[in-house]
């Protein structure tokens, strides 16, 4: 999967708010195309209610500690030293934007995280796929893949700041995305969440193919980041994830 970022300048239509009937239309169309995917969402689901993304620097913070932490507690990562990710953590203040979990991750030995942490880690990289999304990457995230697989992985790190940028450096190459845009996608993962929730009770929601534990977890990382974009105010471990 070829990662790019999207040129700076590109024309964003309707960068406003949808209207009520306008934003209905957005998720008759979602619920049509998970359909044919084999999802089952509920047809009575309502959409979202809020439309406000979070400053680009927040969404940019969120995803640095992520890229951090995944890079101090993974198996294989030792191309990168601990100094490096230490530098890296410590000259963009990090630690003020880190959960409890990660602080902690973080705080133990490198060799002592990885041991913790290191089988259980991809998931934040399924958090991380639909960030930099917003945050301009390409391709996005898809809510019918399963888990991501190796060359998504590495091109999401080649998007990502070097650990040697600082985050001014990082936010200047930023083309975030309409509240338009992030709006249709999680709206789409929204409904998918909620097929999933449904075939993890026993209920017909997900196609065959698709596990509703390990891909439906995928989606459920991914729509965690998506909601959390349009929660300003509310911290990552807060972030409202009914369906």
């Amino acid at each position: 999967m070829l990662w790019r970022r999207r040129p700076r300048g590109v024309v964003r239509q309707g960068a406003e708010l949808y209207n009520g009937e306008e934003l209905e239309k957005v998720h008759a169309e979602n619920y049509k195309l998970l359909r044919q995917l084999g999802f089952r969402p509920a047809k009575w689901l309502g959409p979202w209610p809020s439309q406000n993304v979070r400053p680009a620097q927040e969404i940019l913070a969120r995803t640095m500690c992520l890229q951090a932490v995944t890079l101090w507690c993974s198996h294989g990562a030792d191309q990168f030293s601990d100094k490096a990710i230490s530098d890296f953590v410590e000259g963009n203040s990090l630690r003020e934007s880190m959960t409890a979990e990660e602080l902690d991750a973080i705080s133990e030995s490198r060799s002592e995280s990885v041991s913790l942490f290191g089988d259980t880690i991809g998931w934040k990289i399924e958090n991380i796929w639909p960030l930099v999304w917003v945050l301009g990457g390409e391709p996005a995230p898809s809510v019918s893949s399963g888990m991501i697989d190796r060359d998504t992985t590495l091109g999401i790190f080649e998007f990502l700041p070097a650990l040697d940028e600082s985050m001014g450096t990082s936010l200047s190459k930023i083309n975030l995305r309409s509240r338009r845009e992030v709006v249709a996608m999680h709206d789409l993962f929204y409904y998918a969440h909620n097929a999933v929730r449904e075939a993890q009770v026993g209920r017909p929601g997900v196609p065959k193919s698709f596990d509703p534990i390990a891909d439906g977890g995928t989606v459920h990382e991914r729509r965690h980041a998506l909601t959390w974009c349009l929660s300003p105010g509310v911290s990552w471990d807060d972030t409202e994830l009914s369906t």
